[in-house]
């Protein structure tokens, strides 16, 4: 069953609310050495990789907003000596598909 706008709009705003309990902000670098904060509102496993849901800190940091929050995605990669990074995914048919992932996800408790 697909969700409704509302029902995708409270759990947004659950997930930020715990996020921003457990403050996962991540920092992305660009080529340019701009730095653009993200906080990660999901966690998840797809086809063997791992991928974390991301909205800007900016957005997070809005309350009430009536804008559409934007999502981001990313693979949470990890090298050989166990530390993670992370690669934006911009490949828009991985995008769809793992947003649908994500709205499949079963709320946090």
């Amino acid at each position: 069953m697909a969700k409704n706008d509302k029902d995708l709009e409270k759990d947004l705003n659950k997930m930020l609310e715990e996020a921003d309990a457990e403050d996962d902000t991540i920092v992305f670098v660009d080529d340019d050495g701009n730095e653009m904060e993200f906080v990660e509102i999901a966690y998840f496993d797809h086809k063997g990789k791992n991928y974390s849901a991301l909205i800007p800190a900016d957005e997070a940091d809005e309350e009430d907003s009536e804008e559409e929050c934007p999502l981001s995605f990313a693979e949470v990669v990890e090298d050989g000596e166990g530390y993670e990074h992370f690669e934006m995914i911009y490949e828009e048919s991985l995008v769809d598909e793992l947003f649908k992932v994500f709205l499949a996800l079963p709320e946090a408790e």
